[in-house]
């Protein structure tokens, strides 16, 4: 008897997925076995070491609270100049809008009073008349 195509592709992909599946588990369960080594515990320091160790971390947060607050001083200056730099643009936006339809307009009229006879002469032109 002969097995359809179909019946043997959703088989073999079974199989694959079993396999797949089985060697996921293994090689999880080699990582997990061969990582765990013997667990030795550290020796407690001592009180000296212990205040020596809290002294360099102490510094060491003081250190980043500096840098952390100049930062943020850089990024509220940072803050304060783009919100400047975009009112400038919109000012400068505004006054482009308005000599862009100026221009518009003077080469309508130039164009419609027949002084220029071609948009590319108007283009080149060194003129602004």
């Amino acid at each position: 008897m002969h097995t359809p195509l179909a019946v043997r592709l959703v088989t073999t992909s079974r199989k694959l997925r079993i396999r797949w599946l089985s060697m996921v588990c293994l090689a999880a369960l080699v990582a997990v076995v061969g990582l765990s080594g013997p667990a030795g515990a550290a020796p407690q320091p001592t009180p000296t070491q212990a205040r020596k160790e809290l002294a360099q971390l102490n510094a060491k947060a003081t250190t980043l609270g500096r840098q952390y607050a100049d930062v943020i001083q850089q990024l509220a200056l940072a803050n304060q100049q783009l919100e400047f730099l975009e009112k400038q643009t919109r000012a400068y936006r505004v006054i482009f809008d308005a000599m862009r339809k100026q221009v518009a307009r003077l080469a309508t009229a130039a164009y419609e009073q027949g002084l220029m006879n071609s948009p590319f002469v108007l283009l080149t032109s060194a003129s602004p008349q």
